[in-house]
């Protein structure tokens, strides 16, 4: 498929003295240019004094239109420019071949600096390729000279596979030492009666905490008592685990690679205990064993729990997640009740079931789990089980699509070839051929459990597990407990290929786009999935994205919201970013909301679908009831979509689609009448891009794993 260079300037990692400002950078981006260029001053003025009494360099990786990466330094006092020379650097550069999939989870450096050098090049040759690691002493010795006459500061941006990048940053003569971690999650932290998640969040340093519970570093968070601090982290898909530690104490949290490797494993049907602490004591378990009827009722003191801090007024934290929904906590005082009760369904409780037509594509891998927390694996002789004990121990089916039915329905396909089918005991077996293989649908109801369908036949409907452990057809229609299913999905590039092949003919493949509304387009879509947290998960723009505008060409109504959306935010910039989210809804209603999921994940990684697809539903079916802005990351989300969409406004093509509209709606529309003499009309005078002012940060991680 042919791409075009958007001139998007992506901000990588950016770090100034021995801090990272990669957020503060990426606010700084100008979005109005063409291509998007970056001009900010080093200075304490712009970023704060970083580093004491040195003379401190600014660093940014960054890349154009997702290529191939560059650095750019400049010195305290200088000001950094990334514009058009860059972007036409970038735009001849070739683009990095993809990386072969390997047990040894590959290291990938983006960019590195020792004061105002780039030392990409250098740092890149010193990666042991076979394991994965670096060692180095970033020094004059190493490198060359930095800058006389002061110390400088190492910067490495880098990623294993599957992460987001990250940043350290080493001043000149420390060791550094980079192996596998994977990344460090910050479910929660309270100190006292303060919720302290984002400071210890900030505190993360190559991958693991070092902090100290003390009032200087969070403040004063329950006056005149003695304080506890609990942090409730995750290493990548591992067990979530509770720290603690007494007011004045140091805690850390490190990645031991030789710990069993407990993933987490969430009930989709029920109240999940994720951590829990009374005082510095991890009373987990105990929490665990006063779940009664999918329901928490006791009082948090030393007789449910034991006195746990002698002479001491204690602190109870808890963090838990109902199904497979987002974490919750709770931190309260000792001698407080705790109550916690099944919430209402997240979205609309009329529909009982969200087909997953459409999310799966030929050529998809796919790891089931049952909610129990067991995998689906292969018996000896063949019995699909579900026994095993981790994702690791877990059959990888590949997906199948019938080419001679016309419904969603899937066949799976094991690793040797064969094709799951049901033996006459209603068992799934692996040995079948095409013609005996099992056609499954997959659905996904409200509190995030998957039930998988069988299609045709006169048996009833689901899969379940039997009480043997095996996996069979069940005999009833009832959703019951065993009946419910985790999917992890890893989207494939066959997968990806033959879902465009799918949902988009040929002759869309063909022909002019205009690029700029392409880019409001994606950013409606994939960039609102990646402010609901599916971050690294997306697929690349320049690729999906044409062929995504073409498939929802096929669709008015959709594209009658994007074009309305794109009047109304002429007339009115301060807009919520909830009204945004009106085009997924049109998306919804029109029942294409998982081919455009599917289009726009990426062609690799593992994740947890349930989670996600419930997240985007709530916001989306949430509407306008969703009161209040969904969060940082949205905020981001709804300022850079706002600025491509004045963009594309104020392009040829924008401006001929609001002249359109006003001839078409006519002048007393409120949607496109704007106060003071605005309007439409207001599009033939206008020569340039309006003023926005700056005041959201760029997108942020989701704080907890995709798969929770």
């Amino acid at each position: 498929m042919a791409t075009h260079n958007t001139g998007v300037l992506q901000i990588v990692g950016a770090a100034y003295g021995l801090k990272q400002v990669t957020a503060q950078v990426i606010k700084l981006v100008n979005r109005q240019s063409y291509p998007e260029s970056l001009a900010v001053l080093a200075s304490n003025q712009t970023f704060g004094d970083t580093w004491i009494g040195h003379e401190k360099t600014l660093t940014v990786v960054y890349r154009y239109d997702g290529g191939p990466t560059f650095v750019a330094t400049a010195s305290e006092g200088q000001t950094l420019n990334i514009g058009v020379p860059q972007f036409e650097q970038a735009a001849q550069a070739p683009v990095p071949a993809p990386q072969d999939d390997a047990a040894q989870p590959a290291l990938t450096v983006w960019g590195a600096s020792f004061g105002p050098l780039d030392v990409s090049t250098t740092v890149r040759g010193l990666v042991d390729g076979t394991t994965g690691t670096l060692s180095l002493v970033p020094s004059n010795v190493t490198f060359g000279a930095g800058c006389e006459g002061k110390r400088s500061a190492f910067v490495i941006v880098a990623s294993y596979s599957g992460q987001v990048p990250f940043i350290d940053i080493v001043v000149e003569g420390n060791p550094y030492a980079l192996g596998y971690r994977p990344p460090l999650h910050i479910l929660s932290a309270f100190y006292g009666l303060k919720d302290v998640t984002d400071i210890v969040r900030a505190s993360v340093n190559r991958r693991k905490l070092s902090v100290s519970a003390s009032s200087s570093v969070f403040g004063d968070g329950w006056p005149a008592m003695r304080k506890t601090l609990h942090v409730v982290y995750q290493y990548g898909d591992r067990k979530p685990q509770m720290a603690a530690t007494t007011e004045n104490q140091l805690l850390h949290i490190d990645y031991d690679p030789a710990a069993p490797a407990a993933q987490a494993s969430l009930d989709p049907r029920a109240l999940n205990i994720i951590a829990a602490a009374y005082g510095p004591v991890d009373v987990t378990a105990k929490v665990v064993a006063l779940v009664e009827n999918g329901s928490l009722s006791f009082t948090a003191d030393s007789l449910t729990f034991g006195d746990t801090w002698p002479a001491a007024v204690k602190a109870f934290s808890m963090v838990y997640s109902w199904g497979t929904t987002a974490v919750s906590s709770v931190n309260v005082p000792e001698e407080t009740p705790v109550s916690i009760t099944q919430p209402e369904p997240a979205f609309a409780a009329d529909r009982t079931f969200v087909s997953l037509a459409g999310l799966l594509a030929a050529g998809d891998e796919i790891k089931l789990q049952t909610a129990a927390g067991g995998y689906w694996s292969l018996a000896a002789d063949g019995l699909v089980t579900a026994l095993g004990t981790s994702s690791d121990a877990a059959e990888v089916f590949t997906i199948c699509v019938p080419e001679a039915l016309e419904t969603a329905a899937i066949a799976l396909r094991c690793r040797d070839g064969s094709y799951l089918a049901a033996g006459p005991d209603g068992a799934l077996r692996a040995g079948g051929g095409v013609a005996d293989a099992v056609q499954l649908m997959a659905s996904l109801q409200a509190n995030g459990a998957i039930n998988i369908g069988v299609v045709g036949g006169a048996g009833a409907p689901f899969i379940a597990v039997a009480a043997s452990g095996a996996i069979a057809v069940d005999g009833s229609y009832d959703t019951n407990f065993s009946t419910c299913f985790n999917l992890l999905l890893n989207p494939t590039r066959a997968g990806n290929a033959s879902h465009l092949q799918a949902f988009a003919s040929e002759t869309m493949l063909d022909g002019p786009v205009d690029m700029k509304l392409v880019k409001v387009v994606w950013k409606l879509t994939g960039g609102c999935f990646l402010a609901a947290g599916l971050g690294p998960l997306l697929g690349d723009p320049r690729q999906i994205g044409p062929t995504l505008y073409r498939f929802l060409r096929r669709y008015p109504a959709v594209m009658n919201k994007i074009a309305i959306l794109i009047a109304t935010i002429n007339c009115n910039r301060a807009i919520p970013s909830s009204a945004l989210l009106s085009v997924l809804k049109a998306i919804h209603e029109a029942g294409i909301l998982m081919p455009v999921l599917r289009m726009t994940l990426s062609t690799t990684g593992w994740m947890g679908i349930s989670w996600a697809i419930v997240t985007i539903l709530t916001k989306v079916q949430g509407g306008a009831t969703a009161g209040a802005e969904p969060g940082e990351s949205f905020a981001g989300w709804a300022y850079e979509t706002t600025m491509d969409m004045l963009d594309y406004i104020n392009s040829t093509g924008g401006t001929a689609l609001m002249l359109a509209y006003e001839r078409m709606i006519g002048a007393d529309q409120p949607i496109i009448r704007r106060g003071q003499g605005g309007g439409v009309s207001s599009l033939r005078a206008r020569t340039g891009p309006q003023e926005m002012s700056r005041t959201a940060l760029g997108p942020l991680p989701r704080p907890f794993p995709a798969h929770i």
